[in-house]
């Protein structure tokens, strides 16, 4: 699955618009990386962690 694919998965899921849905996926991932890269971490329960690589 590539990014498109995801849009377009969520986007019919939600009913947003594949716009919509593109602001929303590309927040999310900024905000992991940037949280990640200030050295905390990011935990989604039911889906993974993410942190720096030390």
């Amino acid at each position: 699955m590539n990014k498109e694919d995801l849009v377009n998965m969520i986007a019919a899921k939600t009913r947003l618009t594949k716009k919509e849905t593109i602001h929303i996926l590309d927040s999310l991932t900024e905000t992991i990386m940037e949280t990640v890269a200030s050295g905390d971490k990011v935990v989604l329960v039911g889906f993974g962690t993410f942190g720096a690589i030390c």
